[in-house]
């Protein structure tokens, strides 16, 4: 009688998930996205205060620029958000109870 033993395939995705989480290279990655999302948002706001510039008569050129660029940013807006929430969701299934043990984490689950 040969016992068939049931997959154990949501134990080996968590430890796949806890392996590529607690990577480096995972941490690389987070950092690459905050620092990309700090210059997106920067350039936009760049674009912003030159379109206020000009609806106040101070600078010229603002409101095309940010006109053609505004879809742009309202985009990756949303691809960031995404990121970061699939970030936060990740530490907090591998790291379960304890991801709420670190300040880094709370700090982490404020700001998305």
């Amino acid at each position: 009688n040969e016992s068939v033993a049931e997959p154990d395939l949501p134990r080996n995705t968590h430890e796949k998930m806890k392996v590529f989480v607690q990577s480096p290279m995972f941490d690389i990655f987070s950092g690459v996205l905050i620092l990309t999302n700090s210059f997106v948002m920067a350039w936009s706001l760049e674009l912003q205060g030159r379109d206020i510039g000009e609806r106040l008569g101070i600078a010229q050129g603002g409101t095309a620029a940010w006109d053609e660029w505004s879809p742009f940013f309202n985009l990756t807006e949303h691809i960031f958000a995404l990121l970061f929430l699939a970030e936060l969701v990740g530490r907090m299934v591998v790291e379960k109870r304890h991801f709420f043990f670190s300040g880094w984490n709370f700090l982490d689950a404020i700001l998305v």
